[in-house]
């Protein structure tokens, strides 16, 4: 997906979301995985559905669990 098609803050959201994540890997508070998709829904709510095309999307979070739920999910 091109930046063009994401609309200007869906792209905002997008390098945030790169910018964070890595910032958190740098700064050793973890992988990034959670904080760049948190920073990216708060700009543009919508980022989900633009990038998975339409297709349905769940988003899994939590403490514990989200392995197994995902699998779950999936299967």
């Amino acid at each position: 997906m091109t930046d063009a098609s994401l609309g200007f803050r869906g792209t905002l959201a997008r390098w945030a979301c790169f910018g964070a994540r890595w910032a958190s890997r740098t700064l050793g508070r973890g992988n990034g995985g959670m904080i760049g998709g948190l920073i990216a829904g708060a700009i543009d709510p919508g980022i989900l559905e633009q990038l998975g095309g339409g297709r349905p999307a769940v988003l899994v979070t939590g403490t514990n669990g989200k392995s197994t739920t995902t699998r779950m999910l999936a299967g």
